[in-house]
């Protein structure tokens, strides 16, 4: 079986059978690039994406920023 790789979406099934996927790609040899860290967590070789757990904090910090009514235009 060749590949050149393969690029993996995260969602609801894939997410639950992480797992299997990663042992799959590697068992098979094939280079897959992931959009969520938890299957780097399972042993996946690579992510390429946001990291959505920060990007979550951030938008946070700025939203507690506007609640105590700096402007807009002063939040970086």
């Amino acid at each position: 079986m060749r590949t050149d790789g393969i690029q993996v979406s995260s969602g609801q099934v894939l997410t639950t059978a992480r797992q299997q996927i990663v042992d799959f790609a590697a068992k098979h040899r094939i280079p897959v690039i992931y959009d969520d860290t938890i299957f780097i967590e399972a042993g996946g070789l690579m992510f390429y994406g946001s990291p959505y757990v920060e990007l979550l904090r951030y938008g946070a910090g700025i939203l507690k920023k506007a609640l105590k009514g700096i402007k807009s235009a002063d939040i970086p």
